[in-house]
């Protein structure tokens, strides 16, 4: 049974949850662990990905404008 009037609630959705200070950091670092201890896969992935984010963040702290 459907009621006409009532409005759908969109749900949680992870884009509109604020995260300021050090508390983002501190949940890409457990999760980095938790991938590291449960999935022994994905170790070379992480790895990789980690250092292919400093070289970029290195390029793009030589090639900015400020």
């Amino acid at each position: 049974m459907r009621i006409p009037s009532a409005k759908i609630h969109p749900g949680i959705t992870m884009h509109k949850i604020p995260v300021k200070g050090p508390a983002g950091l501190l949940f890409a670092v457990g999760m980095v662990i938790v991938f590291l201890i449960y999935l022994p896969e994905a170790r070379w992935f992480l790895v990789l990905s980690l250092a292919l984010g400093v070289i970029i963040g290195v390029i793009l702290r030589l090639t900015s404008r400020d």
